[in-house]
């Protein structure tokens, strides 16, 4: 094996384990929602093995990852009670470190995207109101999962 192929390999194998701790953090939240503190941080240790698998991101990209789209939905749990649950901020959070700020803004325009589309098909079938809540964390991890393989194409496309 060549250098270049055993780096492909590593990338591959992080964004494999990166989008694993995904699905299993989204599946936990759907059934109990709650998001255990062990998916975030295991992202961000992934996060500071992809500084080194990932060169184009680099530390301050990832820090404003971090909090480009964790920041507004801290604000907004403070501000409204029940807006986002902590371990969806956490999990936004981690997922922006490993992404970086363009991506991690992809992610959560998908994650919000998704979101509101199954909470208006279920408000059309009137099984939701404005009352109820959802498990948020489903619809970030897909829109951070869909991020990781496209985020800084669709955050380009976005600005032009």
């Amino acid at each position: 094996m060549t250098v270049f192929s055993e780096l492909l390999f590593l990338r591959g194998f992080v964004i494999f384990v990166y989008l694993g701790l995904l699905s299993v953090a989204a599946f936990m939240d759907w059934n109990t929602r709650t998001i255990k503190d062990r998916f975030p941080i295991g992202i961000v240790l992934l996060g500071f093995a992809a500084l080194f698998l990932f060169p184009e991101h680099d530390a301050v990209d990832r820090l404003i990852g971090a909090a480009a789209a964790a920041g507004p939905m801290l604000i907004l749990a403070l501000v409204k009670e029940g807006a986002f649950g902590g371990g969806d901020i956490k999990l936004m959070a981690a997922g922006g470190f490993f992404l970086g700020w363009r991506a991690s803004l992809a992610a959560a325009w998908i994650g919000l995207t998704a979101a509101a589309l199954y909470c208006a098909v279920l408000m059309l079938k009137r099984r939701l109101t404005f009352k109820d809540t959802i498990a948020f964390g489903p619809f970030l991890a897909l829109g951070l999962g869909i991020a990781s393989l496209w985020g800084d194409e669709l955050a380009y496309m976005a600005l032009i």
